[in-house]
């Protein structure tokens, strides 16, 4: 089946426009709106709640004012830390954003994303595939989304909700360019290209 027809600028904002703004903020993704950026690459993962939300690391320490392990957090706790304020004063009070917030706030600006599916040790990458890839297809059309990881669990659990003719999968590697072409013919359907959509 055809991959949705995608044209990917030349630039995408990686976790917003994180040299303006906190990374993976609503304040990041506006800014990247703002400075004229058509995608943006955010992460994703779940508090211990289950709530899906847009963070990067498995702990709290670099990027808010609390330590600790996210998945150790619900969401009433992790709406108290400030996300911001390491970054700036213009960003204190900035608050972690769930994953429908950021959504919503992409779809009202018309912009595409690339969601990468952060499974960090000991988690479920199944969990995470079931509440943010079904929110993430409701929300965006075909065009304007991308969902990768380097997990080759979560790949495969988002490519069984949703075929390619609806889902464009981005497969992530560290390594060199050998190495991703390995990863990527693990992949039906997977194009030789620096993006990896499968």
């Amino acid at each position: 089946m055809p991959h949705p027809d995608i044209s990917l600028p030349r630039l995408i904002a990686h976790r917003g426009l994180s040299a303006h703004a906190p990374e993976n903020t609503l304040a990041a993704v506006r800014a990247a709106h703002a400075a004229g950026c058509a995608w943006v690459e955010l992460d994703v993962q779940l508090l211990g709640d289950g709530t899906p939300v847009i963070w990067h690391d498995a702990g709290m320490r670099r990027c808010s004012d609390a330590s600790g392990r996210l998945a150790d957090l619900n969401l009433p706790t992790a709406r108290r830390l400030d996300v911001g304020a390491w970054f700036g004063d213009a960003f204190r009070g900035e608050r972690i954003a769930t994953l429908n917030e950021m959504l919503r706030l992409i779809d009202e600006c018309g912009m595409g994303l690339n969601l990468e599916l952060k499974v960090n040790r000991g988690r479920s990458a199944a969990a995470l595939v079931e509440e943010a890839v079904p929110a993430a297809l409701d929300a965006l059309p075909p065009e304007r989304l991308i969902v990768s990881s380097f997990n080759d669990d979560a790949l495969a659990c988002a490519r069984e909700l949703a075929p390619a003719s609806r889902l464009a999968l981005g497969v992530l590697f560290e390594g060199s360019a050998a190495a991703g072409g390995a990863v990527a013919r693990r992949w039906r359907h997977s194009a030789s290209t620096p993006t990896g959509v499968a």
